[in-house]
């Protein structure tokens, strides 16, 4: 996190390091979380795995390194979600 947080590039810095800080640490396993796909399409999706890095081809592709894994999310196609609360 020190590395996230010393960078001075629009970002990074202390709050791109707050970020992966929670996702490390505050995020568990069975929750649910939002993410987006590389066609801008948003899932929800559930934590299945603990936090990792994934320095893999793949995640340099998509300059994402920070991962949690999720079981298979529900993708909405319009930007409107309706929840019951019970």
């Amino acid at each position: 996190m020190a590395a996230i947080r010393a960078k001075p590039e629009k970002g990074w810095g202390k709050r791109a390091a707050d970020v992966v800080w929670r996702l490390a640490n505050d995020v568990a396993v069975g929750d649910f979380v939002w993410t987006r796909d590389m066609d801008g399409r948003y899932w929800l999706c559930r934590v299945t795995g603990p936090y990792r890095y994934d320095d893999s081809s793949d995640a340099a592709r998509v300059d994402v390194h920070q991962v949690r894994d999720v079981c298979n999310g529900h993708r909405r196609r319009s930007t409107t979600w309706r929840f019951r609360v019970a």
